[in-house]
């Protein structure tokens, strides 16, 4: 059955332009050209996968999820400026924090329309679409001709600013048919293993928010990192710049101070470690994590661990910022399901009968508990003096109320990038885990608070946090 075809005995013929019950003559019309671009439109994404609307035809391009929320946000914009009179460039606060993202396109964009499922655009388009209609019965053809005399193309009527909107959703569709075309066979399921020039999520975001704390953040910065801005400069210096927008805005504000304190823990436990004699530190999961490039432990040898597509992403945005990575760095590449972690190491230099500390932030919750506890082993079998740092986080029933909305959000959208949370512990849980080890410091928001953000005049804390640190040796540490 043709897309065109009469839905129902009493649908009005889509492909019959003219009048709709319910509107005005003029504007009947014109919704019945709204309503014959949309479907169309809707017709090229039946059946998009979330890597297919993910996926880029180049580094520096749009995917199709983020040119669908680009038209929601254009329809929302142009609704604002005919219905409600708000002058373009006037949207408030709240409307550009929603929308300003979509709107703009671009490198953010890129970061932040990622790992979304096809439900989640056409969810948005039906809303702005549903208000747009609402909002038209509304009006006449005299509100249709009427003209605004300070539109930036010069005098211009409410009908040529909406069929701006009719005529940008035209032009998009075709450049969502061009990338169609290119779409490769479906995708790996695993995200953490990028195609060739596609940022991660994740480690862009987590680089970009420590990045913005060099820059935007009061000193004395919690994380001295002069590495973290140059090595984004040469491809994401609009995305940084652009993150000063929602800076101080709650959840991107505690998302920082997390990110912050986690490096910083993990950080100042390898700096008691080295002065213990520890030589190897083996990073899991290490993503755009910048250590390795500012390492000031002379003789301490960095392993970074991660798949060989985010390895070649990174090493390429160092090369492009001209970040030197010294001797003493190590890129480690694993593909998980076919080779193994340890032998992978081996290769690359690790002495495993030398006392060695490993890291994984921002890793545990999304292993499962066999996966955690094979490493765990793996960790455990080196000498005493070696240790693993991590984060962790508690159940879902042990969440102060206030934060368990955040959570659930948080927890939906990584699962619909195919990185669903899987492991959680209780503090008394974790400690049972960690029985090889015999040191263990268990740290909480609270502590990481008063060790890193009493006395800020900035803001930046942990209030509404419950994440964990865990330091955990084989036998004394003595610095």
């Amino acid at each position: 059955m043709s897309i065109f075809a009469q839905q129902g005995p009493t649908a009005e013929p889509l492909c019959v332009f003219g009048p709709r019950s319910g509107y005005s003559p003029q504007i009947g019309v014109f919704v019945s050209q709204l309503n014959w671009m949309r479907t169309v439109a809707l017709s090229r994404l039946q059946n998009l996968s979330v890597e297919e609307l993910d996926w880029l035809p180049h580094p520096d391009a749009n995917s199709i999820g983020a040119l669908l929320i680009h038209l929601a946000a254009s329809e929302v914009y142009y609704g604002l400026n005919t219905f409600d009179g708000v002058s373009w460039g006037r949207f408030s606060y709240d409307i550009r924090k929603k929308w300003g993202v979509a709107i703009n396109l671009g490198e953010t964009a890129r970061v932040r329309y990622k790992g979304f499922d096809l439900d989640y655009y056409l969810s948005h388009l039906a809303d702005a679409r549903a208000h747009t209609l609402s909002e038209l019965s509304k009006r006449d053809d005299n509100w249709l001709m009427a003209i605004d005399t300070t539109w930036a193309w010069g005098p211009t009527n409410n009908l040529c600013k909406w069929f701006h909107v009719c005529e940008h959703e035209s032009h998009h569709l075709g450049q969502i048919d061009l990338i169609l075309k290119q779409l490769p066979g479906r995708q790996r399921s695993d995200k953490r293993s990028l195609q060739r020039g596609q940022a991660s999520r994740t480690a862009l975001g987590v680089a970009l928010r420590r990045a913005a704390h060099q820059i935007y953040d009061e000193d004395p910065l919690v994380l001295n990192d002069p590495i973290a801005v140059p090595l984004l400069t040469s491809r994401y210096a609009k995305a940084l710049a652009d993150a000063q927008e929602d800076l101080n805005e709650d959840s991107s504000r505690l998302m920082r101070a997390w990110l912050l304190a986690r490096s910083r823990f993990a950080e100042d436990h390898l700096a008691r470690a080295v002065e213990a004699g520890v030589r190897q530190y083996v990073i899991l999961g290490a993503g755009l994590d910048t250590f390795g490039f500012r390492n000031p432990h002379p003789g301490l040898e960095v392993y970074e661990v991660d798949h060989l597509a985010t390895q070649s992403w990174k090493q390429e945005l160092a090369e492009a910022s001209e970040v030197v990575a010294p001797e003493s760095l190590h890129f480690v590449s694993v593909d998980f399901e076919t080779q193994k972690l340890s032998e992978r190491l081996e290769e690359a230099g690790l002495d495993s009968h030398a006392p060695t500390v490993f890291a994984l932030l921002g890793v545990v919750m999304y292993l499962t508990a066999d996966a955690f506890g094979e490493t765990l082993k793996y960790i455990a079998g080196f000498p005493e003096g070696s240790g693993v740092i991590f984060d962790y986080a508690v159940p879902r029933d042990m969440l102060p109320v206030e934060e368990i909305d955040a959570r659930d959000e948080l927890a939906s959208r990584v699962e619909s990038i195919g990185e669903p949370f899987r492991l959680f512990f209780s503090p008394d849980e974790i400690g049972k885990v960690l029985g090889p080890f015999g040191l263990i410091e268990d740290v909480d928001d609270k502590e990481l608070n008063h060790r890193y953000f009493d006395g800020r005049t900035d803001q930046l804390s942990l209030k509404g946090r419950s994440g964990h640190m865990i330091a955990a040796y084989r036998g004394p540490l003595v610095p």
